[in-house]
């Protein structure tokens, strides 16, 4: 039930949101995500995320990369400060997106998922 109010909160959101999975495959991508970034889920779902969103620090520098430290605070059980990316719109122009995350084992203790939400929000 809860992972079910869960899901359509998430699905509604006006604010991008995606979840990984326990690999840092997407398994989910609500029509924000795919309005703000112009991908639709079939072409992101069980893609690394750092694959997909290739986000960089506000230097401009490389910040998503197979060695994510975010991704193992997720797995780790700690929590993960809101950090700023940039990303790339669907035109190529930067986009800057504030990025929350959170742990399903952190929302939902009762169900066996540890993966991560992650929800970039345009400013």
């Amino acid at each position: 039930m809860a992972s079910k109010m869960l899901y359509r909160f998430f699905e509604s959101s006006s604010d991008p949101v995606l979840a990984i999975d326990r690999t840092g495959g997407i398994c989910f991508w609500n029509d924000s995500c795919h309005r703000e970034l112009g991908l639709s889920f079939e072409e992101v779902r069980d893609r690394k995320c750092y694959e997909v969103i290739a986000g960089r620090n506000l230097h401009g520098d490389p910040y998503c990369d197979s060695d994510c430290k975010v991704f193992e605070n997720i797995q780790s059980g700690n929590p993960s400060e809101n950090y700023d990316l940039l990303v790339r719109d669907p035109d190529g122009r930067d986009l800057m997106v504030q990025c929350r995350c959170l742990s399903y084992s952190r929302v939902l203790p009762q169900e066996a998922g540890s993966g991560g939400i992650s929800g970039p929000s345009p400013y």
